[in-house]
């Protein structure tokens, strides 16, 4: 016998590319092939706490190759390396983010929102960043 009660959804985690990988700053060799370019992205994620107290949210964000952060947001707040994240590694983002309890009105909202560039890609490789979440 099976019983099925459903899914958990204490915490949700959405995240989308708002913009794609816009190419900037590219290179051509002589033939005019692309060779090299940088990347403008932004990324959002959007939290929701349906739990009737308050959590700490560890999130995980991986960002592969050479990168460098434009700007970093929380709820329009900006976030400073060191203050309001940390650099795991070359490519590793920590955030800890404090999620208050949900109301009456529904889950307690958070918007996580990273704008940066990825330096020197080459054509035909297609690595996307990838998050990981930690819950506490």
């Amino acid at each position: 016998m099976e019983l099925y009660i459903g899914d958990s959804r204490d915490i949700v985690v959405t995240q989308r590319d708002m913009t794609g990988a816009k190419k900037i700053n590219v290179k051509r060799n002589r033939k005019g092939d692309i060779v090299l370019y940088d990347t403008d992205e932004i990324i959002t994620a959007k939290i929701e706490n349906f739990k009737d107290s308050p959590a700490v949210l560890t999130m995980i964000q991986h960002i592969p190759g050479q990168w460098d952060m434009e700007k970093c947001t929380l709820d329009k707040k900006e976030l400073k390396l060191g203050v309001g994240y940390k650099k795991k590694h070359a490519n590793t983002l920590e955030f800890e983010i404090k999620l208050p309890a949900r109301t009456e009105a529904g889950p307690a909202v958070k918007e996580l929102k990273m704008h940066y560039h990825r330096r020197n890609i080459r054509p035909g490789v297609n690595i996307r960043p990838e998050p990981s979440i930690i819950r506490r």
